[in-house]
């Protein structure tokens, strides 16, 4: 009775460790595909150089974002990066968060 109990036992243990294997290697993938869609979005972000492109894009394609002004500074906010605008609605940087 003790044998069997050990070897159901590491065989669950096996397929636990190879589950989570599998999972960790797809929660890597995904990571690295939302990063790469990250950069490919900022880049396309960064090439409208005023605020009110920006917006435009923004809004006719429906992609939610934040938005507030700092001083004379206008800032988009996305889970990943930032973009701001100078009081001339000029972009003057793209930072990630």
């Amino acid at each position: 009775m003790t044998l069997l109990f050990l070897i159901i036992s590491n065989t669950f243990w096996v397929y636990q460790t190879i589950d989570n294997a599998v999972g960790q290697d797809y929660y890597i993938v995904s990571c690295n595909e939302y990063y790469q869609d990250m950069l490919q979005f900022k880049q396309i972000l960064d090439s409208k150089k005023s605020q009110k492109e920006a917006i435009e894009f923004l809004d006719n394609n429906l992609i939610a974002y934040e938005n507030f002004q700092k001083g004379n500074e206008f800032i988009i906010v996305f889970n990943s990066f930032a973009l701001t605008y100078n009081d001339e609605g000029i972009l003057i940087s793209s930072d990630q968060n």
